[in-house]
């Protein structure tokens, strides 16, 4: 599976050097919009899930955004928000950014954006077979059409390279270069910021894995996104300084790696407000904590307010049509689980369903309150099978992402954990690309085990018992099971397996929670359409001042929470 992923990863990296080259030719000629039927039919002929429309997204932020941002202010500003977006020019984000800064100006903010222009060593965009050294036009792929972007909207913006020279940090690269371990990559400060901390995860989301390792090619990694954490803390606080700006209001994109998670770290200790931010399930979805983690997928203050209600017969509708999307396969761009039977070993024994997580996922990645990480609690859970020769069935079912999704990982589930249960007669385990359907497994379970994906809420919505062991953002809520220690999580499996009357969740707390996250906190946005499969997208507005009043609603929400 991964090595079919390895092959096609590679396939495509050396389309590309070909292929964006004559893109970016054509793009700039104009002829791009005449060939795009050929391009299309070349990448569906090569088998490459890419499509193009006949204008680039930048083109069609471009548009979108003409003359939105000619009253602004370009040297002193009374109130302003800044906005660091370390991503490409032909990103969704950018629009919808470009959205909320506008917006902002009703309120007296003026924005400043500020974008990486091939300055950084290594970023966050960057994967195992997806980075600069086999993609050599990964930087300009990313930077390309901003010119064209900032000629067209007007909007401020300012470069990283604008504030960093060669020779600044080349006594402190070589301090880097000397590092010799993991520790004392973790350990490694500068500017008074834990740069080796804040970069930690994004080691492991290159790699795609949810464990460090120990290894010299992550410490190599590990140092590259050191080096660019201290590049971007120079070149921020020089920024700062030489512009003599103190915002007042800090717009961030995810937040929970490199240099986004740099930017919440400063806030906090200079006391800026800020905001994070994210899409899920889609990209024209979008969520955000104020001075907060976005990727956390908790709103308690807005929970605790909501849950005091009962929802409304529409509200019901609408939640149980959405959470029956996941098992019809509406809310990914591949169908996750397809229509099996039911094994005829399970349907005459008790078993009780693992869940696994991607565990490179940034709502995963690093957060582990109870086990070191998700690869451990597996571990740990077969060890607990196998000792007290539990007779109860433990079936293990891989996230079916895994496999699916054109991605390759350090490690899989299988190859870490698969040689555990091989001698085991009560352990079976279900790959990623295997002939099971989850939900069936829930319909027939005693109960199930999870570590934070959705498939908790949507268990609970089948009126089933599961124990939560990761970071899920519902695990205190009334339909979940879960503990802080791991004395307390075994103690609870074995109650679960002993019980002879079941106290099982009641799914209306479920469906009424289903509502407040997907409805309340997550929102999607109007007037954007995409094409996940193929990464197409479609923008259903006139310009960046319709895009706002079709989100009028959710930005003066935005605005009030702000204010």
């Amino acid at each position: 599976m991964m090595n079919k992923h390895v092959k096609y990863l590679k396939r495509l990296q050396r389309l590309k050097r070909f292929f964006y080259p004559a893109v970016h030719f054509l793009d700039k000629t104009r002829i791009f919009p005449i060939v795009v039927p050929i391009i299309n039919f070349s990448l569906k002929t090569l088998k490459v899930n890419k499509r193009f429309q006949k204008d680039l997204n930048y083109r069609l932020i471009a548009k979108a955004s003409r003359n939105a941002f000619t009253d602004q202010p370009k040297v002193s500003y009374d109130k302003l928000m800044v906005i660091p977006f370390i991503k490409g020019a032909d990103n969704l984000f950018l629009i919808w950014s470009f959205a909320v800064a506008k917006k902002m100006k009703d309120q007296g903010y003026d924005s400043l954006f500020v974008i990486c222009d091939k300055a950084l060593p290594i970023c966050h965009a960057e994967r195992l077979y997806k980075s600069r050294e086999e993609d050599k036009h990964i930087c300009s792929n990313c930077y390309n059409g901003y010119d064209h972007i900032i000629k067209n909207s007007k909007a401020n913006f300012t470069f990283l390279s604008k504030f960093v020279q060669d020779d600044d940090l080349k006594k402190e690269f070589s301090k880097i270069d000397a590092m010799n371990s993991i520790n004392e990559c973790a350990d490694y400060t500068f500017q008074n910021s834990e740069i080796g901390r804040l970069n930690y995860t994004a080691v492991m989301r290159y790699f795609q894995t949810g464990e460090m390792e120990y290894t010299d090619e992550f410490l190599g990694i590990y140092k590259k996104f050191i080096k660019a954490g201290a590049m971007f803390s120079f070149s921020w606080n020089a920024m700062m300084k030489e512009l003599n700006i103190n915002p007042d209001l800090v717009l961030i994109y995810n937040g929970s790696l490199s240099s986004e998670a740099f930017v919440v770290d400063y806030c906090i200790n200079k006391k800026i407000t800020y905001v994070t931010h994210e899409c899920f399930y889609g990209a024209n979805s979008w969520m955000y904590r104020v001075n907060g983690d976005v990727m956390n997928l908790t709103w308690e203050d807005k929970w605790d307010e909501f849950s005091k209600n009962e929802l409304t017969e529409e509200q019901r509708i609408k939640a149980s049509e959405f959470m029956g999307g996941f098992r019809r396969g509406e809310k990914y761009h591949i169908r996750y689980n397809n229509e099996f039977p039911l094994s005829e070993i399970f349907k005459k024994n008790e078993f009780v369903v693992l869940f696994t997580n991607l565990n490179f996922d940034t709502a995963v990645l690093g957060r582990n309150p109870v086990f070191s990480s998700m690869y451990k609690w597996i571990e740990e859970v077969i060890e607990y099978w196998n000792i007290n020769e539990i007779q109860t069935k433990l079936v293990i079912r891989v996230h079916p992402a895994e496999g699916k999704n054109i991605s390759v990982t350090k490690d899989t589930v299988k190859t870490r954990v698969g040689h555990l249960i091989e001698q085991s007669k009560n352990i079976y385990l279900y790959d990623s690309l295997d002939e099971v359907n989850s939900y069936s497994l829930i319909e027939n379970m005693k109960f199930s085990l999870v570590y934070a994906s959705t498939i908790g809420v949507e268990t609970a919505l089948m009126g089933k018992v599961f124990i939560v062991a990761g970071n899920a953002h519902y695990r205190y809520k009334s339909f979940s099971l879960f503990h802080e220690n791991k004395e307390d999580y075994f103690k609870e499996i074995e109650k679960q397996l002993n019980r002879t009357n079941p106290s099982n969740p009641n799914p209306e707390d479920a469906l009424k929670y289903a509502y407040f996250l997907f409805f309340m906190c997550i929102k999607k946005l109007n007037g954007l359409e995409t094409d996940h499969l193929h990464k197409v997208n479609d923008f259903d507005f006139d310009d960046l001042d319709d895009l706002i009043e079709k989100n009028h609603e959710l930005l003066v929400e935005f605005e009030n929470e702000i204010l």
